[in-house]
This record gives structure tokens, sequence and C-alpha cells, in this order.
């Protein structure tokens, strides 16, 4: 026989486990998207550029 208050700690933990909340005045660690996180005159902006300018259809790739 499981004492009441085991069996009630017990039943609360468990639900516990799926009932979480979000806290609305914390703050990101991590900025939220890449762009944030990028400074405009960054040169990693020079090779997204280039790659987005390749046309993968002439190297043969098939996009879906």
């Amino acid at each position: 026989m499981i004492y009441p208050k085991l069996r009630y700690w017990l039943l609360v933990s468990l639900i516990m486990k799926f009932i979480k909340g979000d806290n609305r005045t914390q703050i990101n660690l991590f900025p939220v998207s890449l762009e944030h996180a990028i400074d405009e005159d960054n040169e990693v902006r020079i090779i997204d550029l280039f790659v987005d300018s390749v046309s993968l259809e002439d190297y043969r790739f098939k996009i879906k």
C-alpha cells in the first residue's frame, strides 16, 4: 500500500512534467535568427550572395 502523501506526490510529479510555462520576461541568450547575429558588413554575407547566385541545375543537381 502506498501512503496517501506519497501517492499524491507521485501523481503531481507525473502531471507536472508535461505542464511547463514560459517566462515572458526572460531574455534570449542567443539571437533569434542569424540575420540579427551577423553584422551588415560581415564577410559571410558576400559568401551568401555568391551561393545564392550559383545555379545548381547547371551542375546537374536536382532541386525538389
